[in-house]
């Protein structure tokens, strides 16, 4: 026979909590880019936008 705990300690996922010595889930410390990965960047979003601006422009000359 399976008894039930009908005046027992609930528990519950809400009511856990976190050890006081995990660390935290984020990073304390920026890793900051180089100038040079941030020219590198720079250059690449600016290739991306304008091959987005070719594409889109083809289409509509297409669905025209």
């Amino acid at each position: 026979m399976v008894t039930l705990n009908p005046g027992g300690e609930q528990k519950s996922a809400t009511g856990l909590t976190h050890s006081p010595s995990q660390k935290p889930s984020t990073f304390s410390v920026l890793n900051r880019l180089t100038p040079s990965e941030e020219d590198w960047l720079r250059q690449n979003l600016k290739e991306t936008i304008e091959q987005a601006r070719q594409i889109l422009a083809q289409r509509k000359r297409e669905a025209a």
